[in-house]
């Protein structure tokens, strides 16, 4: 029964809190909400819709930091066409984490289902703002480290100079 897990959870919970010896008992419960979430997954897979909600939840329940298992949970209720719910979970999503632009376009999707067309509209925009920044940073970034490579190879040892990457790569003195 899920009240027994539950009740298990806030034990172990207040438990570790008072053991001085368990320092990382955050990532211990982690790495269960994990585990547990896995197991939706898996039956998520297996079209038991209803087992992986139970399962989403109860790793909710006992951390609530990973926006996957928000989204997970979220894409759950899409495919039983609970949109309501649906948009609850990829509203945590973009709390814990603005940039999950997936989450931005799965809000508009069950805005669309509910005919709600103008917040659809605005969460398909958002989505489309946040991919687009997302690829990019990425772009930068490669082109950084592209153009970064190609001068050590151009100018050789760069005896007391350094590059620092950035919007514009600076050839620079340290400091």
């Amino acid at each position: 029964r899920i009240g027994d897990f539950v009740n298990a959870i806030k034990y172990l919970k207040l438990a570790l809190k008072q053991n001085s010896f368990v320092k990382d008992y955050k990532e211990q419960l982690n790495q269960v909400s994990k585990m547990i979430a896995k197991k939706g997954n898996n039956l998520l897979r297996l079209n038991k819709i209803d087992d992986a909600i139970i399962q989403y939840e109860l790793s909710l329940s006992i951390d609530t930091t990973e926006s996957v298992i928000y989204y997970n949970l979220g894409n759950a209720y899409f495919e039983k066409k609970d949109y309501v719910k649906a948009l609850s979970s990829f509203d945590k999503v973009l709390s814990i984490d603005p940039s999950k632009y997936k989450a931005s376009y799965k809000s508009g999707v069950c805005f669309q289902k509910l005919n709600k067309h103008e917040e659809a509209v605005g969460s398909f925009r958002t989505s489309m703002v946040k991919q687009r920044a997302g690829m990019m940073e990425k772009v930068n970034e490669q082109f950084s480290t592209g153009m970064i490579d190609k001068l050590r190879k151009a100018y050789g040892p760069m005896k007391g100079k350094k590059i620092v990457p950035g919007p514009c790569l600076l050839y620079t003195s340290p400091s």
